[in-house]
């Protein structure tokens, strides 16, 4: 004996169905693809975070798939039936309401619970990266369970006191809310009221959503009964309604004359959409002598003003939030939200109403009988068009209208994406998917089984699939850079924009044109093929096209029209759509991705002197600190610890000037000279280069100052050599006192003199001392009698060094005596510039044998160097200029440049300088050139190297070094190998007293 004969009979008739099996192989498919986007994109994390991640994403997208797909499964199960008129052939058996209800249940349910239960091993395996406790996870399973069975408990008691589709989504969605969303929203309101009483947490009880939160391990500890008492609620008031819909269904499966109260209320919806009956005559009157089928969909004549109370509502929402929120409602953030909520609603709205009079007169059969009149196609259109526009056309105007204001009213904020430009790209989308939505949404009426299947394919195509592409794109492109550089994915401000507009516009051009087109061509003959069985998606997709059809678009009826002969060869117009749409999304992936080369234009700035030399120091391999011939201070670069935005742009900052020296002696730490020999100290320290902060009063004592790691070095007026080393050493450090140098956050001066700073003290007494630089780990020191010397930790320039050395004091480098400045490099009289050191310091030996020689007939400010591959030479020549040529023979040289080469065609080059790799050129016409590092910019490797990065890492993401980086270093800055104009120097008029260099 079946105890339960209508569900094993609905059993057997879902398993002979091909979508009961292909749902469930797409939803494990996409849950799949997911986890391993989530897997990718957090490369490098630990696999207890990459766990946790996708656990919380799979769970939240499973439980907005069960709330979602079980009320649509069987929101209209019982009523289709009512509809046909097979529901009562089911009792003139023996059957009772709970076996049909169960039966139904049943069907509908096992799509979506297959589908359910292939995600779960997904889910689980969660378990095994780590993060998530198996407590956690079967109190999960069991929440989206329970959330799926609660779902389908509302839809089919909905179903069951409902006759029409539209009339049981209806009540499918308000009895959602009232179970499950009035309840927490009182609860919030009552603690937003009452913020000293207690949260009312059993008012949330009837919600899944909060059954799934107290699931997570963090939420359960402090609410184990919460999550109980939660999940036994909601499980019995499912079972409640199961019950309850068994109980309706025999009894309202008839139908039954309407008693006066009913009549009433029937009554009172009816006038609500229609309005008085003596007002509807003239009304109707008027409607068809304008076009026929404008009669037929326009006769509800207050449906506009559902319309206008909406966006009344919306204002009434607005006007409580300015008088509880103040000025801070008038935020441009407000705008947006307002505009989007707005813009979505008419969007939706319109598309229920585009296909609601086709889709009822297709299913009802009305359509057809339509269409054998005198009535057009075109005037079918017409008809419609006219019908939304009546509807629609004056709210669009007027949300068009308020949201211009908005556009005029909101602050710009300068360059890139702001409120402005989302507010257009918004107005601009409302009126293109307006008229898509129309097209679309008829169309969908045609090939659709009801009137809400058309609605969701019609969103579907026009709203849902665009964020789709726009997300599938993002998501893509963030997991190919994440996963061969190692640092996050920066497309540009308005790339994300362009891309959402571009994915919108095109589906509203070939969707919308494709509706039009089926509208036109085979409206009739869809009407006539109402009951045909289609064939399922994959044959759709497969298939050659059919023949045109029997009927022509526009003349009358009786006119058939001899099909010609379709086309033999096999043509598949869906592929070709998907192959562009393929094609579109690599074409907006390589631009987002591609390595923008365009430069912005350079700063112009007014000198109001040139007595200065031109002085950089690259602070932390990230920002350039210069110092311009006027005196002034400028930086450019990263100006925080890490991430964008990166000005692109140099930029003064200080008040002061005059400077006249900046060294970097360590990563975080940078010293500033001024012409009055005061000596300032300023940290990098992750945070913006700040505004130099006056000290106390030093009236200036420093000639030269330079650094090397944590030890500094300075020539004093007389010409005394000092050092300032930390104290207590470097092995317990403290922090400096206020006015010494190194002191952090911000600027600081030294102390007055005649007493020297303290924790300076004096390293060589001799007072010939001139010029100070840093060579590596060591400091070179020049003296007034042409010798050189060196002190410090030394080793050679070269790839791999085989000898180092510990120098305490001061020691003579080389014999030679005739040397005449530094600046990184040591110049001689011969205006030979050398690099040390290839071999230790010697004082008994040329400078031939410990030193490189760089070039010659040059000097001071004519010569550097960057880092590319290896190290590049560039100099200044005595005709102006510039020449690029290889390193010094010791394995630093950069193996791409063999010999020396001219750099562009320009003769007027006065002066090149460098720092940590970025090299600047001032050329006759005051423009400062910028070539060499680029702080501004990250490396962007090729794509072959991308290949081999993303194979290794995949290679070893299963293995036990899961999360070591290989790649790029996400704060390692590119390489640029052509000057690029970085400022405009306007030099003071030609009669003035300063002239150009």
């Amino acid at each position: 004996m079946t105890v339960l004969p209508i569900v094993e009979r609905e059993l057997r008739a879902a398993s002979r169905r091909a979508g009961t099996y292909w749902s469930r192989i797409i939803v494990a498919f996409l849950a799949v693809l997911l986890g391993a986007s989530v897997f990718v994109v957090d490369f490098g994390a630990t696999s207890a975070d990459v766990g946790q991640f996708i656990f919380r994403c799979l769970a939240g997208l499973l439980l907005l798939f069960c709330l979602v797909q079980g009320r649509r499964a069987s929101a209209d199960c019982l009523s289709v039936e009512k509809r046909e008129g097979t529901l009562g052939l089911l009792f003139l058996t023996d059957l009772r309401g709970i076996d049909v209800v169960l039966g139904k249940l049943v069907a509908t349910s096992l799509g979506g619970l297959y589908g359910l239960m292939a995600v779960f091993p997904v889910l689980a395996l969660t378990l095994l990266l780590g993060g998530v406790s198996n407590p956690e996870f079967w109190r999960m399973v069991l929440s989206l369970l329970n959330a799926f069975f609660f779902s389908l408990a509302v839809g089919v008691m909905t179903s069951s006191v409902s006759r029409e589709h539209r009339r049981a989504m209806a009540a499918n969605f308000l009895l959602f809310l009232g179970l499950a969303a009035a309840p927490p929203a009182l609860a919030i309101l009552l603690e937003f009221w009452r913020p000293a009483a207690p949260f009312l947490a059993p008012l949330c009880y009837p919600c899944p959503i909060f059954t799934a939160g107290l699931s997570f391990d963090v939420n359960y500890r402090g609410h184990v009964a919460d999550f109980w008492w939660s999940l036994g609620l909601t499980h019995a008031l499912s079972w409640m309604l199961v019950g309850l819909a068994g109980w309706v269904v025999p009894r309202s499966w008839q139908d039954r004359p309407g008693r006066a109260r009913g009549n009433r209320w029937r009554d009172f919806w009816r006038w609500v959409s229609y309005g008085d009956r003596a007002k509807q005559i003239p009304y109707r009157r008027r409607l068809l002598d304008t076009n026929a089928f404008y009669w037929l969909a326009a006769r509800a004549r207050l449906k506009p003003i559902h319309v206008w109370l909406f966006l009344g509502g919306i204002g009434l929402w607005w006007l409580v939030g300015w008088l509880t929120s103040g000025p801070l409602w008038f935020d441009a953030s407000v705008a947006i939200v307002m505009a989007w909520l707005m813009n979505t609603t008419l969007k939706i709205w319109l598309t229920i109403e585009a296909g609601q009079r086709l889709a009822e007169d297709h299913e009802s059969g009305a359509l057809e009988l339509l269409l054998s009149t005198s009535i057009s196609v075109r005037d079918l259109f017409r008809g419609q068009w006219l019908a939304l526009g009546r509807q629609f056309l004056a709210p669009l105007a007027a949300v068009l209208a308020l949201e211009t204001i908005w556009l005029v009213c909101v602050p710009s904020y300068g360059v890139g994406v702001g409120p402005r430009a989302l507010l257009t790209a918004g107005m601009v989308m409302l009126l293109a998917d307006s008229l898509a939505l129309g097209w679309v949404a008829m169309s969908m009426a045609m090939v659709r089984k009801n009137h809400n299947q058309a609605t969701v394919a019609a969103l579907g195509r026009i709203l849902i699939l665009p964020w789709l592409g726009f997300g599938g794109v993002m998501a893509v492109g963030s997991a190919w850079v994440r996963l061969t550089t190692d640092a996050p994915w920066e497309p540009g401000e308005w790339f994300p924009l362009f891309l959402w507009l571009g994915f919108g516009a095109a589906a509203d051009f070939l969707f919308g044109v494709a509706a039009f087109r089926r509208l036109k061509l085979r409206l009739r003959l869809d009407a006539a093929r109402r009951f045909e069985k289609k064939p399922g998606w994959l044959a759709r997709w497969f298939r050659a096209p059919s023949a045109p059809p029997s009927f022509p678009a526009g003349d009358g009826p009786g006119v058939v029209v001899v099909p010609s002969q379709p086309r033999r060869r096999f043509r598949l117009p869906r592929w070709r759509w998907v192959a562009g749409t393929a094609v579109a999304a690599a074409l907006a992936l390589w631009w987002g991705l591609r390595d923008d080369t365009r430069y912005p234009p350079p700063v112009r700035h007014a000198l109001t002197g040139t007595n200065t030399p031109i002085s950089m120091a690259m602070v932390a391999g990230r920002t350039l600190v210069m110092v311009l011939p006027d005196g002034t201070l400028w930086r450019w670069g990263d100006s925080a610890a890490a991430g964008p935005p990166r000005p692109v742009v140099p930029e003064r900052f200080g008040t002061n000037d005059h400077w006249a020296k900046v060294v970097a002696p360590a990563a975080n730490r940078w010293l500033a000279l001024r012409q009055d020999g005061s000596l300032w100290d300023g940290r990098w320290g992750g945070v913006s280069l700040g505004e130099p902060q006056p000290g106390a009063g030093d009236p200036g004592n420093w000639l030269d100052v330079t650094g090397s790691g944590p030890r500094l070095f300075g020539i004093r007026r007389d010409g005394s050599l000092w050092r300032w080393a930390p104290t207590p050493p470097p092995s317990a450090p403290s922090a400096p006192r206020p006015g010494q140098a190194g002191a952090g956050g911000g600027w600081r001066r030294g102390p007055s003199v005649p007493e020297p700073p303290a924790g300076w003290s004096v390293l060589d007494t001799n007072s010939d001392w001139v010029a100070l630089a840093s060579s590596g780990g060591a400091t070179l020191g020049l003296r007034s009698n042409g010798t050189l010397w060196v002190w410090g930790p030394v080793w050679p320039v070269v790839a791999m060094p085989t000898w180092t050395t510990n120098v305490t004091a001061p020691t003579q480098a080389c014999s030679d005596t005739n040397w005449t400045a530094l600046d990184g490099v040591a110049w001689n009289r011969g205006r030979e510039g050398w690099r040390f050191f290839s071999q230790p310091p010697n004082p008994l030996v040329p400078a031939v044998l410990v030193g490189s020689l760089l070039a010659t007939n040059s000097g001071p400010g004519r010569m550097a160097t960057a880092f590319g591959l290896g190290m590049v030479l560039y100099q200044v020549r005595d005709d102006g200029s510039l020449w690029r040529g290889p390193g010094p023979p010791n394995g630093l040289a950069d193996p791409t440049v063999k010999e020396w080469g001219r750099v562009g065609s320009r003769r007027d080059w006065r002066g090149v300088w460098s720092s940590g790799g970025l090299c600047v050129g001032l050329t006759a016409d005051g423009t400062v050139w910028t070539w060499g590092v680029d702080p501004t910019r990250t490396v962007v490797p090729d794509f072959r190297t991308r290949l081999q990065i993303a194979r290794t890492r995949l290679g070893m993401m299963f293995g036990p070094r899961r999360g070591v980086g290989i790649g790029i270093n996400p704060g390692q800055t590119t390489f640029v190998r052509e000057p690029r104009p970085l400022m405009r120097l306007d030099w003071p008029a030609p009669g003035g007293a300063v002239a150009p260099p």
